[in-house]
């Protein structure tokens, strides 16, 4: 099992945000996405 600090994930996404700004605001705009694809999937297949 791995253990990871969310202070490391703050550190990157400072890094990111400061280098990459837009890449990183479509980054997370893809994640959201595939995050409430995933929803979508598993309700429809209760259902």
């Amino acid at each position: 099992m791995l253990s990871v600090r969310a202070q490391g994930f703050e550190d990157l996404q400072k890094f990111l945000a400061e280098l990459l700004p837009s890449w990183l605001e479509r980054l997370k705009e893809f994640a959201e996405e595939e995050a409430r694809s995933g929803r979508d999937a598993r309700q429809a297949k209760r259902n």
